[in-house]
């Protein structure tokens, strides 16, 4: 329930219905995951990252992960006039536009976004601790920084399925600072009511004054500026 208030505040009003919460003690990994077909609901693993570097920083385990996974279930259950007829007619069908449409986005928007909001809205999370900073600046000071459509990629290759993660939170990072935390739900409700789907750079210039692909690169120079040999 505080992550529920604490995201209604500063994100997006709370789907309707309730969010189906499932503790799971079966397994020695942390994690979680969220689903909004056919419901709302969320899963976490009890097990803290005691050992894992990346998700090394944090205070109450708990917290943080249902704030992750609660801010998918905000996230990925928003849509606009084509979802709420095609949900009326089809309900909660497991697709993307424009049923889910914010499912269909880049995997850095949509784990890039929970992390972000996992360490604004908590005193820990990934934004607030060195691996993921420590990430991005090996990766300007080997010239191997990653480009936008590699951002979403799992390969393994360092750093793996965490770089979804690590370069989305870090842009959103980058990019709410400049122009405000607000627009963060400007930018997922352009995406959630294009009539015509798939348009990321189109929601970027509506919510953030400038296509995402051009603030990329904007972001990837000053961070070569940052940490220029």
């Amino acid at each position: 329930e505080t992550a529920r208030a604490r995201l209604e505040a500063a994100f997006v009003d709370a789907p309707g219905g309730t969010v189906d919460i499932l503790l799971s003690d079966h397994t020695d990994i942390p994690n979680g995951f969220a689903r909004v077909s056919p419901s709302n609901r969320i899963a976490v693993f009890a097990q803290p990252p005691v050992d894992d570097p990346n998700l090394g920083y944090f205070d109450e385990w708990m917290e943080l992960v249902v704030t992750h996974e609660l801010a998918h279930i905000y996230h990925l259950d928003r849509t606009g006039v084509l979802g709420r007829i095609a949900r009326s007619v089809v309900g909660r069908y497991p697709a993307t536009w424009p049923v889910f449409p914010n499912q269909a986005a880049p995997r850095w928007t949509i784990e890039g976004l929970a992390t972000w909001y996992e360490s604004r809205l908590s005193d820990a999370g990934r934004e607030h601790g060195t691996f993921q900073e420590a990430i991005l600046r090996a990766a300007i000071l080997e010239d191997r920084f990653e480009s936008l459509d590699q951002a979403s990629g799992d390969s393994p290759v360092w750093p793996g399925g965490t770089r979804s993660y690590t370069y989305g939170s870090e842009f959103f990072d980058y990019l709410l600072e400049r122009h405000g935390e607000e627009r963060m739900a400007t930018f997922v409700d352009a995406v959630a009511r294009q009539w015509i789907p798939y348009r990321l750079n189109a929601a970027g210039s509506d919510a953030f004054g400038e296509p995402v692909d051009d603030a990329w690169a904007a972001w990837s120079d000053s961070l070569r500026v940052r940490w220029a040999d």
